[in-house]
């Protein structure tokens, strides 16, 4: 458990837990590396991973280091400069947000519990939108109505970054990416009053899924930008790396 502790205090220890559950991070190597059993390596972790926690977060380092190169403009991103990336990832969902209806923080375990409902769906994709050099922050003018059809459309077209996006791809589409069930982060002092409706589309998820969207908010912006949206889902974005992974394992 990453965030269980103890204390002693009056002569007994007392477990502390913020968060009832396991959740795992798990790095999905580059597809090409000097290592020829890195994917093999990988796929065994992933597998032992996916058994033992409640919920496992899929990052890719391709898409990382794109995420350095192509939106944050860093031709040559070091490896704190891709933690930074995960880690900006991680924490727009995992930073105590309330619900969007109102009320107390969410704890942690409430938002996993929403996006992992079945044992057997517990690979998860984060995904964060606007990324920029913070130089250019100062320079942007988005609206919550910009930021959220751009991030349900990267949802849509299964795009892990901005740059990505296929505007072609329908929601009703044979093809376009759906989930078990989503949260939907948002940072600024509006986002209470942001419209996510078109976030509530059936299309989107599969049509078992009986409660598939979570929105909550945090009224502070996030890394500097005044209006920030986050994703963490249980959808097919998982399929296509973990596929190429058994591919190239063997």
């Amino acid at each position: 458990n990453v965030c269980s502790l103890d204390t002693y205090e009056y002569g007994s220890f007392e477990p502390l837990c913020l968060f009832d559950g396991d959740i795992f991070i798990g790095g999905l190597p580059y597809r090409t590396g000097e290592i020829i059993t890195q994917h093999y390596n990988s796929l065994l972790s992933l597998a032992h991973l996916a058994d033992a926690a409640d919920a496992v977060l899929l990052v890719e380092n391709e898409q990382v280091h794109r995420a350095c190169t192509h939106m944050l403009h860093n031709p040559r991103p070091s490896f704190a400069d891709l933690n930074r990336v995960i880690a900006a990832d991680v924490a727009a969902v995992t930073l105590p947000l309330a619900p969007a209806s109102g009320g107390r923080d969410a704890l942690l375990s409430a938002s996993l519990a929403h996006v992992c409902p079945h044992p057997g769906f517990p690979l998860l994709t984060a995904r964060l939108t606007p990324q920029m050099p913070r130089s250019s922050i100062r320079f942007t003018s988005d609206t919550w109505g910009a930021i959220l059809k751009r991030m349900r459309q990267m949802h849509v077209s299964d795009a892990a970054l901005e740059c990505d996006t296929n505007w072609a791809v329908r929601a009703d589409a044979p093809g376009a990416n759906r989930s078990v069930a989503s949260l939907l982060a948002l940072h600024g002092e509006t986002s209470a009053s942001a419209d996510t409706s078109a976030w509530r589309d059936r299309e989107l998820y599969a049509d078992w899924s009986v409660d598939p969207l979570r929105v909550a908010v945090r009224s502070q912006p996030f890394a500097e930008m005044p209006c920030a949206a986050a994703t963490l889902s249980n959808s097919q974005s998982a399929l296509a790396p973990v596929d190429n992974l058994c591919a190239r394992a063997y």
